[in-house]
């Protein structure tokens, strides 16, 4: 009896580890388009500043993402992977909009076309799209994966 009592607290390591893929996946590919892809690599000055975000963000977010599920340990577990993967794109933004916001280059110069028309609002609003998605995503596949473990985890109970 007490087995089955020390393979649950230990299951949780599984949705741990479904939800810390998820977030490290979500981090590096957020990382990869603020570093290495169009519009943001192109941007000039900006462009260092967006590879900067990118490279705080990719340690940044997962870390808080994977902490929630500590915060709240009573929580289902099956919708660790969910919310983790749900917040750290959002965590990602938020780093994201304080490093815009302390940058020198706020104001009416956000306006200013650098390439092709684009301008550091646009990138801006590309990046909020992007992480919406992306947020929205990785819920549903959280939510399904962690669903996914909990039936295997009943099932192997049984």
């Amino acid at each position: 009896m007490e087995t089955v009592g020390l393979k649950r607290k230990n299951s949780i390591w599984i949705y741990l580890a479904l939800g810390s893929i998820g977030v490290i996946g979500q981090a590096i590919l957020l990382r990869h388009d603020l570093s290495d892809s169009y519009p943001y690599k192109l941007m000039g000055q900006l462009s260092d500043q967006y590879a900067q975000i990118g490279n705080l963000g990719v340690v940044i977010a997962p870390a808080l993402s994977i902490a929630t599920i500590f915060i709240f340990p009573s929580a289902r577990r099956f919708l660790f992977p969910a919310v983790a993967t749900l917040i750290c794109p959002l965590i990602f933004l938020i780093v994201f909009e304080y490093v815009l916001w302390r940058s020198p280059d706020q104001g009416l110069g956000r306006f200013i076309p650098h390439f092709d028309v684009v301008t550091s609002a646009s990138v801006q609003w590309l990046f909020v799209k992007l992480v919406v998605s992306l947020s929205g995503a990785g819920f549903l596949l959280g939510l399904v994966s962690g669903g996914l473990a909990s039936l295997l985890e009943r099932w192997l109970r049984k």
